[in-house]
């Protein structure tokens, strides 16, 4: 494909998450797409096949562009600990779009709830969702063989609890139950699995007060 034509792909892509965006999947006709980007109905389907297949490229676009910008972030810090606060600035700054982008998936699953779980959206959310928790893994794996995470943390288990939290969040946001995402609320989050991921595993460990230091003893 030239770049005129990448270009022509790209509009209709970016008219097609605000169309979806402003009246919702389901909603959303393949007219007012054109309208959004200023085209005939026709000229959509020079490029993609229907609105499934367009919607499904807008998520993609969005998933894909998120993985190359953060695998970006991370590189640029030396230690384990730095790579993840990183990684969670990074997707705190762009929860705006994911949220936005997860409402419509949402609503997708829900006007398509019969689709295989073969279907090309699925594979292309699970492939998502399984590039992210490699990527936690592979931070919290390398901090704790560097001494920067306890050494005594399970980097699988971990790697899922962050992930979890992570979605918890943007189902609140997406449901609307009145969380605010707001920056004292983010650096409590992060402080917290920081935290828990380099603690002494002894809570006595840290201060001395731990059964086995002799010196208390005697």
């Amino acid at each position: 494909m030239d770049d005129r034509k990448q270009g022509r792909r790209r509009e209709i892509m970016a008219a097609a998450e605000r169309a979806f965006d402003a009246h919702g999947y389901a909603t959303t006709t393949m007219d007012a797409v054109a309208d959004e980007a200023g085209i005939s109905k026709g000229s959509i389907y020079n490029y993609f096949e229907s609105k499934h297949d367009l919607f499904t490229q807008v998520v993609v676009s969005v998933v894909a562009g998120s993985e190359t910008e953060a695998a970006k972030v991370i590189a640029r810090s030396p230690r384990a600990s730095e790579k993840l606060a990183a990684l969670l600035d990074y997707w705190f700054r762009r929860v705006g779009q994911f949220q936005r982008i997860g409402r419509l998936v949402l609503e997708f699953w829900a006007t398509a709830a019969r689709e295989e779980r073969e279907g090309q959206l699925s594979v292309v959310l699970r492939e998502s969702y399984g590039a992210t928790l490699r990527l936690l893994g592979s931070i919290l794996a390398d901090g704790v063989a560097s001494g920067d995470f306890r050494a005594d943390l399970d980097a699988g288990v971990a790697t899922l609890l962050i992930r979890a939290m992570m979605d918890g969040v943007m189902m609140q946001l997406i449901l609307g139950t009145g969380m605010r995402l707001d920056e004292p609320l983010l650096t409590a989050m992060k402080q917290s699995i920081l935290t828990a991921l380099t603690a002494p595993s002894d809570p006595g460990a840290a201060d001395g007060s731990g059964e086995g230091n002799d010196e208390t003893d005697r």
